[in-house]
């Protein structure tokens, strides 16, 4: 959608609907994936894993961080085509989906029992952190107040054309 003109030359709505793909991998490898190494790691940390066997665990710190990743990095690009760029993608909402996402994944797991091993509880990582894209997102899909205003806008003075009489 072309934005309005007013009288500065500027656009009353200055964006058009949709972000780019560097957007998307810029917010997953960028925002994402450090909310997600310090959120996994804290769970990790609360769960006592880690340091008893450090390469078993920095294995499965990998893939669940990976899983994480490529999880909301699918999420929002499945959304993209229908986000606006104020959603601002790569800025400080994607690392705090970041940091939630391992709890939300943690909290899943213990409501779900256990069961499945690591295949099941990487797929399950990634669900989550589609879902959390979604869900982080979700407001910026609608359009907003300036893309649903009627032909009778007067881009001059920004005031509904009224009857004079």
């Amino acid at each position: 959608m072309e934005g309005l003109q007013g009288t500065t030359g500027k656009e009353l709505v200055p964006y058009k609907q949709g972000v780019s793909l560097g957007t998307v991998i810029r917010a997953s490898l960028g925002r994402f994936l450090p909310g997600s190494i310090l959120g996994l790691g804290s769970v990790f940390a609360l769960l006592g894993l880690g340091p008893g066997e450090w390469l078993g665990a920095a294995a499965i710190f990998g893939a669940g961080v990976g899983a994480l990743t490529l999880g909301f990095g699918f999420g929002l690009e499945a959304l993209r085509r229908w986000l606006y760029p104020d959603a601002k993608v790569e800025g400080r909402r994607s690392f705090v989906a970041g940091l939630m996402a391992p709890v939300a994944a943690f909290v899943t797991a213990a409501l779900a029992g256990s069961g499945g091993g690591y295949v099941a509880f990487a797929g399950l990582l990634f669900v989550v952190a589609l879902i959390t894209a979604v869900v982080m997102f979700f407001a910026w899909l609608t359009p907003t107040p300036e893309d649903m205003r009627g032909a009778e806008y007067r881009p001059d003075d920004g005031l509904l054309d009224r009857p004079t009489s």
